[in-house]
């Protein structure tokens, strides 16, 4: 009897693809609301094929909440490439005001900070990313005091809770406030970075 080979390739595109149905749901219709008849309906699969993959709904949800916390650390890797501390963190800036416009984005980073009171595994993975994102922007602003792009006076870690607090902010904002723009706080938010980063002057 021949045994069946595995496309690595393939499963990994099938994996992706059910995330992204996934992704779609919870952002619409929250965690509890969704169904893995929905989820599967959005992927065009049966649920055979669904739970090939993913067991049940709540291993597609720490899946997508792990996938979360691994575009933040390839993001973060990316901008740490930038010669310049300030241009890294001025384009973080806009990247998570693009994200945070996003309605589906920004519904679903909503529902997982919801879900993460609730889920202690949710929560888990939730802190992961957080320690993930805070020591990225650690490392940012720590490589720039090196180089002398940012004041020596700059107390890294302080800075890097107050840009996630912000990052935080913005989501907030705009679940519960429609009028809300957050590309329209970028100019006030880079000035005050840069006023930060420089121990109180504005550079040019």
């Amino acid at each position: 009897m021949q045994m069946r080979t595995v496309n690595p390739a393939l499963h990994a595109s099938r994996r992706a693809a059910i995330m992204v149905a996934a992704r779609k749901c919870f952002a619409r219709n929250g965690f509890h609301q969704s169904s893995i008849a929905d989820i599967r309906t959005v992927a065009g699969i049966s649920s055979g094929t669904l739970f090939h993959y993913f067991p049940n709904k709540q291993a597609l949800v720490l899946a997508i909440v792990a996938s979360e916390g691994e575009q933040v650390a390839l993001c973060l890797s990316q901008l740490a490439e930038i010669a310049d501390c300030r241009d890294a963190l001025n384009l973080l800036l806009q990247l998570i005001a693009e994200l945070a416009a996003d309605g589906d984005a920004n519904a679903l980073a909503i529902e997982i900070a919801a879900e993460s009171r609730r889920d202690p595994d949710v929560r888990a993975l939730a802190a992961d990313n957080d320690t993930v994102l805070r020591e990225g922007l650690e490392g940012l602003i720590r490589a720039g005091i090196a180089r002398g792009q940012v004041s020596n006076t700059v107390d890294a870690a302080l800075v890097a809770q107050w840009l996630m607090s912000w990052i935080d902010g913005v989501f907030s904002r705009v679940s519960v406030d429609l009028a809300f723009k957050p590309m329209d706080q970028l100019p006030l938010m880079r000035q005050l970075l840069d006023m930060v980063l420089t121990g109180g002057r504005v550079m040019s």
